[in-house]
Protein backbone atom coordinates (compact mmCIF):
# COMPACT_ATOMS: atom_id res chain seq x y z
CA UNK A 1 0.00 0.00 0.00
CA UNK A 2 1.33 3.23 -0.87
CA UNK A 3 0.53 5.63 2.47
CA UNK A 4 0.95 8.54 0.36
CA UNK A 5 -1.07 8.15 -2.77
CA UNK A 6 -3.90 6.96 0.27
CA UNK A 7 -3.60 10.42 2.03
CA UNK A 8 -3.59 12.01 -1.05
CA UNK A 9 -6.87 10.36 -1.86
CA UNK A 10 -8.36 10.91 1.59
CA UNK A 11 -7.55 15.20 1.30
CA UNK A 12 -8.97 15.28 -2.28
CA UNK A 13 -12.01 13.20 -1.80
CA UNK A 14 -13.04 14.12 2.01
CA UNK A 15 -15.09 17.18 0.32
CA UNK A 16 -17.45 15.55 -1.53
CA UNK A 17 -17.66 12.98 1.17
CA UNK A 18 -18.74 15.49 3.50
CA UNK A 19 -21.02 17.29 1.58
CA UNK A 20 -22.87 14.53 0.52
CA UNK A 21 -23.31 13.04 3.95
CA UNK A 22 -24.13 16.75 4.97
CA UNK A 23 -26.97 16.34 2.27
CA UNK A 24 -28.12 13.97 3.59
CA UNK A 25 -28.21 14.46 7.01
CA UNK A 26 -29.91 17.70 6.06
CA UNK A 27 -32.59 15.65 3.78
CA UNK A 28 -33.50 13.60 6.65
CA UNK A 29 -33.79 16.05 9.63
CA UNK A 30 -35.91 17.65 6.99
CA UNK A 31 -37.98 15.25 6.35
CA UNK A 32 -38.17 14.69 9.61
CA UNK A 33 -38.93 18.25 10.45
CA UNK A 34 -41.80 18.63 8.23
CA UNK A 35 -43.57 15.42 8.74
CA UNK A 36 -47.19 15.82 8.70
CA UNK A 37 -49.59 13.01 9.32
CA UNK A 38 -52.52 14.75 8.13
CA UNK A 39 -50.50 15.51 4.87
CA UNK A 40 -49.42 12.05 3.39
CA UNK A 41 -52.78 11.46 1.33
CA UNK A 42 -52.01 14.67 -0.47
CA UNK A 43 -47.87 13.70 -0.76
CA UNK A 44 -49.83 10.04 -2.18
CA UNK A 45 -51.70 11.78 -4.69
CA UNK A 46 -48.59 14.27 -5.59
CA UNK A 47 -47.25 10.70 -6.17
CA UNK A 48 -49.07 9.20 -8.31
CA UNK A 49 -49.11 12.19 -10.88
CA UNK A 50 -45.63 10.41 -11.50
CA UNK A 51 -44.60 7.48 -13.75
CA UNK A 52 -45.09 3.82 -13.13
CA UNK A 53 -41.85 3.01 -13.93
CA UNK A 54 -39.94 6.30 -11.69
CA UNK A 55 -41.90 5.00 -8.77
CA UNK A 56 -41.26 1.14 -9.43
CA UNK A 57 -37.78 2.46 -9.57
CA UNK A 58 -37.90 4.47 -6.25
CA UNK A 59 -39.17 1.40 -4.52
CA UNK A 60 -43.30 2.17 -4.74
CA UNK A 61 -44.75 4.14 -2.16
CA UNK A 62 -47.29 1.40 -0.45
CA UNK A 63 -45.93 1.26 2.60
CA UNK A 64 -46.45 4.61 3.31
CA UNK A 65 -48.69 5.37 6.07
CA UNK A 66 -49.27 8.50 8.82
CA UNK A 67 -46.62 7.16 10.83
CA UNK A 68 -43.05 8.11 11.08
CA UNK A 69 -41.34 5.24 10.86
CA UNK A 70 -43.29 4.09 7.55
CA UNK A 71 -43.21 7.20 5.81
CA UNK A 72 -39.05 7.43 6.58
CA UNK A 73 -38.94 3.97 5.17
CA UNK A 74 -41.03 4.16 2.12
CA UNK A 75 -39.83 7.66 0.87
CA UNK A 76 -36.32 8.28 2.31
CA UNK A 77 -35.10 4.87 2.04
CA UNK A 78 -36.81 4.14 -1.27
CA UNK A 79 -35.09 6.56 -3.21
CA UNK A 80 -33.14 9.51 -1.54
CA UNK A 81 -30.49 7.88 0.62
CA UNK A 82 -29.67 5.51 -2.14
CA UNK A 83 -29.10 8.18 -4.92
CA UNK A 84 -26.78 10.50 -2.72
CA UNK A 85 -24.24 7.31 -2.04
CA UNK A 86 -24.61 6.01 -5.21
CA UNK A 87 -23.96 9.51 -6.51
CA UNK A 88 -20.64 9.56 -4.50
CA UNK A 89 -19.57 6.11 -5.31
CA UNK A 90 -19.34 7.00 -8.91
CA UNK A 91 -17.79 10.48 -8.70
CA UNK A 92 -14.91 8.83 -6.63
CA UNK A 93 -14.52 6.05 -9.35
CA UNK A 94 -13.95 8.64 -11.99
CA UNK A 95 -11.64 10.86 -9.61
CA UNK A 96 -9.53 7.93 -8.52
CA UNK A 97 -8.83 6.65 -12.27
CA UNK A 98 -10.11 9.08 -15.19
CA UNK A 99 -9.53 12.05 -13.52
CA UNK A 100 -5.42 11.23 -12.73
CA UNK A 101 -5.37 10.29 -16.41
CA UNK A 102 -6.62 13.50 -18.07
CA UNK A 103 -4.37 15.80 -15.58
CA UNK A 104 -1.03 13.84 -16.32
CA UNK A 105 -1.11 13.19 -12.55
CA UNK A 106 -1.34 8.68 -13.63
CA UNK A 107 1.81 9.20 -15.87
CA UNK A 108 3.62 10.89 -12.84
CA UNK A 109 2.32 7.79 -10.65
CA UNK A 110 3.60 5.32 -13.25
CA UNK A 111 7.03 6.62 -13.39
CA UNK A 112 7.10 5.75 -9.71
CA UNK A 113 9.30 2.73 -8.38
CA UNK A 114 6.10 0.93 -7.55
CA UNK A 115 4.30 -1.75 -9.51
CA UNK A 116 1.11 -0.67 -11.80
CA UNK A 117 -1.10 -2.88 -9.88
CA UNK A 118 0.06 -1.81 -6.76
CA UNK A 119 -1.16 1.54 -7.58
CA UNK A 120 -4.55 -0.06 -8.90
CA UNK A 121 -4.79 -1.74 -5.85
CA UNK A 122 -4.73 1.27 -3.64
CA UNK A 123 -7.02 3.06 -5.54
CA UNK A 124 -9.41 -0.34 -5.25
CA UNK A 125 -8.81 -0.48 -1.34
CA UNK A 126 -9.57 3.65 -1.07
CA UNK A 127 -12.87 3.21 -3.16
CA UNK A 128 -14.18 0.04 -1.45
CA UNK A 129 -13.45 1.82 2.50
CA UNK A 130 -14.85 5.50 1.12
CA UNK A 131 -18.20 3.47 -0.61
CA UNK A 132 -18.89 1.46 2.26
CA UNK A 133 -17.93 4.65 4.53
CA UNK A 134 -20.55 6.37 2.37
CA UNK A 135 -22.99 3.30 2.65
CA UNK A 136 -23.18 2.81 6.22
CA UNK A 137 -23.40 7.28 6.92
CA UNK A 138 -26.48 7.12 5.71
CA UNK A 139 -27.55 4.25 9.17
CA UNK A 140 -25.18 6.01 11.56
CA UNK A 141 -26.52 9.24 11.23
CA UNK A 142 -29.91 7.67 13.08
Amino acid sequence: MIKSLLKHNIKSNLGLFLFVSGLMLIYTSMSIATYDPDNIDTLLMMMSALPEGLITAMGGFDGMTSELVNFLGAFLYGFILLVFPLFYTVTVAIRLIAGPVDTGFMAFLLATPHKRSTIILNQALFHIISTIGSWSFKFLHY
